[in-house]
């Protein structure tokens, strides 16, 4: 995260507490439980004062990470996905306040019904960091124009935004009577209805300026990074090289095929989605016939705002799987969305293998594990959603490296940006990997993931005296 969020969001007042938070849970009438993530955003889980103490969730997302419009571009996104059948976490509406009273009725109503008007300012609130650092209260309004964040003379502000949070809890990867086959054919599913949901011209904001960036545009293109030297002074040249060849190979693919290529959730890892098991079924539905190759031609910059066709008929809902954190959502290759999931199952699933399971060639391999175990149910249950989806499964396990390197590069570079020493272990093997080329799957930075002792006997119990 940018230091200069870290500092609007944390810098105290007189009242000793971020001024940020308290003025959101003024607004919302809550009270702070726990905060769940600091990555890119601050999350703060929170419980209602009213009766029944209803716990969701408030996502404080800064100017300089994210502007308004793209804010309002996210909810329009989760809007359309919800339409179409993808159990996406819905937001909850900015509560209204006067003068003398604190929140009160919300301000809108969120609907999946497509014919209803639907306006995303009225489920962001914007709080200006000056204001709010001030005073601990908020001077910004619901409905602010857009506008960048950082320093110098530019305002800066946080988009915060309340989520209704998701039943159940994250999938138990190490967990064989949770990530059975039949489950990870429903995840694979869940990717393929969004990806079909956005393919071809399925999507038109409701205004021009309402438009996600590219996923290049906003990460490898990032002023932060392409500003090489000065963000990373202490890199070696091979880093730089590395990083160069790279971003002039994803820029060379082509984006015309709207079939194949389209707006992304790009982090659908699984700590972004919620099982709820106690209403999970063992046999995925199966969905009506995806359309073709639509859309091919279109010009990737003015894809945002191209007519739209009506969307095809929404399979039935998948009800177990809640789907969030669309933050990093932009235009790019179905394919590299695939590699998303696969680049961090395997860095979870590292983690979590045992001593004596680490010492096995047959599980510990990662490249068997997802060749022979992950990919064949994944990709039934994705191709279910989406047929129209072109690499064949040998096509796709060629494509997956060079997309794994690329993940891999963005990673450290926004790791190493962040200068925090908790990321020291991960940075390290990471830089090794890089400079030498070598592949995800048989990389040091898998192998320091795995345990290297055995676990401690168990205490023997005491003798009776």
């Amino acid at each position: 995260m940018e230091s200069v969020a870290v500092g609007d969001f944390a810098e105290q007042h007189s009242s000793g507490c971020s001024p940020v938070l308290s003025a959101a849970c003024k607004l919302w009438n809550c009270k702070p439980v726990q905060i769940l993530g600091r990555v890119s955003n601050f999350v703060v889980e929170v419980e209602s004062n009213a009766t029944g103490g209803q716990r969701f969730i408030l996502r404080f997302g800064h100017s300089v990470h994210r502007t308004f419009n793209e804010t309002c571009a996210e909810l329009e996104f989760i809007r359309h996905l919800r339409i179409n059948g993808v159990n996406a976490a819905r937001p909850i509406p900015v509560p209204t306040t006067t003068a003398t009273t604190t929140a009160t009725a919300a301000t809108a109503e969120w609907s999946d019904d497509a014919k209803s008007e639907f306006d995303p300012t009225k489920f962001i609130h914007r709080i200006e960091c000056s204001a709010a650092t001030a005073t601990g209260a908020t001077s910004g309004s619901v409905g602010g124009g857009g506008g960048g964040g950082g320093g110098g003379g530019v305002a800066r502000y946080f988009n915060v935004v309340g989520f209704v949070k998701a039943a159940g809890d994250k999938v138990v990867v190490s967990d064989p009577k949770q990530f059975t086959d039949s489950f990870i054919a429903h995840y694979g599913q869940m990717l393929g209805l969004m990806h079909r949901c956005m393919s071809g011209t399925n999507f038109k904001p409701s205004r021009p300026e309402y438009v996600r960036k590219t996923f290049i545009a906003d990460t490898f293109r990032d002023p932060f990074i392409t500003s090489f030297d000065s963000t990373f002074p202490e890199q070696p040249t091979t880093i730089k090289h590395k990083y160069l060849e790279m971003l002039k190979w994803v820029e060379s693919l082509p984006t015309t095929d709207w079939s194949q290529y389209g707006l992304c959730h790009a982090d659908f890892h699984v700590s972004n989605f919620f099982v709820d098991f106690t209403h999970f079924t063992h046999s995925p539905q199966s969905t009506p016939a995806a359309p073709g190759a639509g859309g091919g031609g279109v010009d990737t910059k003015q894809s945002a705002v191209a007519t739209a066709s009506p969307p095809p008929p929404p399979p039935p809902q998948c009800v177990t799987i809640t789907v969030f954190d669309f933050d990093d959502s932009g235009y790019a290759h179905f394919v590299m969305d695939i590699s998303v999931i696969i680049f961090s199952l395997l860095w979870r699933r590292q983690s979590a293998l045992t001593y004596t399971e680490a010492q096995s060639p047959a599980t510990a391999d990662p490249e068997q594990f997802i060749n022979a175990k992950f990919l064949p149910p994944f990709m039934a249950g994705y191709r279910k959603s989406y047929p129209a989806f072109k690499l064949s499964d040998t096509e796709l396990i060629k494509s997956l490296p060079k997309w794994f390197k690329f993940r891999e590069m963005l990673l450290y570079l926004h790791l190493t940006r962040a200068r925090d020493s908790a990321y020291e272990s991960f940075i390290k093997p990471m830089r090794a990997d890089i400079e030498s080329d070598t592949p995800y799957y048989k990389s040091s930075f898998l192998k320091s993931l795995l345990p290297t002792k055995p676990p401690p006997p168990p205490p023997t119990a005491a003798a009776d005296k």
